[in-house]
């Protein structure tokens, strides 16, 4: 199963958002390609995901994904 599959396959299980929202956002929402984990749910579980999850949070990155994004698309907006 594809990514895009899979997004579709999430959406129609959570019942909340119109079909076809994710496909349709996905290029947006994922175009900056910058992320500190990644973990398909097409070959792992919710567990799994957040198990890896947890172990990187003690030894993330730094900076981290949304720091990089800030200094990336935002650069006068100062660092909290």
């Amino acid at each position: 199963m594809d990514g895009l599959e899979e997004l579709a396959r999430h959406e129609q299980a959570r019942g909340d958002r119109p079909a076809g929202l994710a496909v349709h956002q996905y290029g947006l929402v994922h175009s900056h390609g910058d992320y500190d984990l990644e973990c398909d749910t097409s070959e792992a579980s919710a567990v799994e995901c957040a198990q890896r999850t947890k172990e990187l949070l003690p030894c993330r990155p730094a900076p981290t994904a949304f720091t990089r994004l800030r200094a990336r698309y935002l650069p006068d907006v100062p660092s909290t």
